[in-house]
C-alpha cells in the first residue's frame, strides 16, 4: 500500500514537472508562431510595396514618357514656328519691298503733280515779285522834263540833263532832350507824313548855356531816295505846299550854289496824313531837295520843271 501510495505520489509530481517543462515549450511555439505572424506580415507588407512600386513604376515611366511626348512636341511647334517665320520673312520682306515701290511711285507721282501745278501756276501767275507803283512825277521827269532840259541847254546826251539824288527832311526838338515824350510824337508824324521809319539825331558836342551834353537826342530826320522820294515831291508841290497860309511861293535864293535847294515849313499840318486832333503840338521842318546839278542854273530850271512853286520876282 505504501508503494502504490508512493508510485502516485511519482506520478503526480512527474504530471505536474511534465505540464510544468510543456508550458516554456508553449510559449515557445507562441513565441515562434507570433515571430512568424510578424514576418509574414512584414513580408506581405514589402510585398505590398513592391507591388505598389512595380505599379507606380509604369506610372512614373509613362509620365516620363508623356513628358518626353509633351517636349518633343514643343520641339516640333517651335521647329514648325521657326519654319513658318522663315518662310514668312521671305514674304515680309517682299512686303516692305513693295510698300517702298509704293512709296516711291507715290512720290513720284506728287512730284509729277507738284511741277504740273507749279507749271500751271507759273503760266497762271508771273514769277516777278509785286513792285510798288511807278510815281507819275518820275514817269514825267523821263517822258518830258529829259527832253525840255535838252531843248533849254542844248545838251545832245539825255545823261547830260540833271536828276534828283535824294531829299532829306528834318525836324528838330529840342525839348526831346528833357522829355522823350516829345521827341516820339515828332518822330511818329515824321513817319506818317514820309512813309518810312526816321532816325533819331543827337548832339555830337555838349553846351553849357543850353543845357545840352554829347549825345542828348534833340531831333529827328529821314533821307528819302527813289520812287519813294517823287511820290513825296509830288505831294509837297501839289497838296502840302499850297495849304500853307499865305503862301506866295518859295524863295529862289535858297540855293547852296551846288545845286542843292533848302527851304522851311513852319506846320506839320499841311500834309493831308496829319490829324489836328491828334497831334500834341504845332512842329515844323527843314527840306533839302539834294540834286546832281552843276550849279544853281540848273538845279533852278530842273525844279521849275518838276513843279515847284517858286516865288515871283517883282518886276523893276
Amino acid at each position: 500500500m505504501a508503494k502504490n501510495d508512493k508510485e502516485k505520489d511519482v506520478q503526480e509530481e512527474a504530471e505536474v514537472e511534465a505540464p510544468a517543462e510543456a508550458k516554456p515549450e508553449a510559449a515557445d511555439e507562441a513565441k515562434s508562431k507570433d515571430k512568424g505572424k510578424a514576418k509574414a506580415k512584414a513580408k506581405g507588407k514589402k510585398e505590398a510595396k513592391v507591388e505598389a512600386s512595380a505599379e507606380a513604376k509604369p506610372d512614373a515611366a509613362d509620365e516620363v514618357k508623356s513628358k518626353d511626348k509633351g517636349k518633343a512636341k514643343a520641339k516640333g511647334k517651335k521647329e514648325a514656328k521657326v519654319e513658318a517665320s522663315a518662310e514668312a520673312k521671305p514674304d515680309a520682306a517682299d512686303e516692305v519691298k513693295s510698300k517702298d515701290k509704293g512709296k516711291a511711285k507715290a512720290k513720284g507721282e506728287g512730284k509729277a503733280k507738284g511741277k504740273k501745278k507749279a507749271k500751271g501756276k507759273k503760266e497762271a501767275e508771273p514769277t516777278r515779285p509785286l513792285k510798288t507803283p511807278i510815281s507819275r512825277l518820275w514817269k514825267r521827269y523821263r517822258e518830258e522834263i529829259v527832253p525840255a532840259l535838252q531843248k533849254e541847254f542844248g545838251w545832245d546826251n539825255p545823261w547830260q540833263a540833271p536828276k534828283l539824288e535824294k531829299v532829306v527832311i528834318n525836324m528838330g526838338v529840342g525839348e526831346g532832350a528833357r522829355d522823350i515824350k516829345v521827341l516820339e510824337a515828332a518822330m511818329k508824324d515824321l513817319v506818317v507824313i514820309t512813309g518810312q521809319k526816321c532816325n533819331m539825331t543827337r548832339t555830337k558836342t555838349s553846351q553849357a548855356a543850353y543845357k545840352i551834353r554829347t549825345g542828348m537826342p534833340v531831333g529827328t530826320s529821314v533821307t528819302l531816295r527813289g520812287n519813294r522820294m517823287y511820290e513825296f515831291l509830288d505831294k509837297l508841290f501839289n497838296l502840302a505846299l499850297p495849304r500853307v497860309r499865305d503862301f506866295q511861293g518859295l524863295n529862289p535864293n535858297s540855293f547852296d550854289g551846288t545845286g542843292n535847294f533848302t527851304f522851311g515849313i513852319r506846320e506839320q499840318l499841311v500834309f493831308p496824313e496829319i490829324d489836328y486832333d491828334e497831334i500834341d503840338r504845332v512842329r515844323g521842318m527843314d527840306i533839302t531837295i539834294v540834286t546832281t546839278a552843276k550849279n544853281d542854273a540848273y538845279a533852278t530850271s530842273l525844279l521849275r520843271e518838276l513843279g515847284c512853286p517858286f516865288r515871283k520876282e517883282a518886276a523893276k
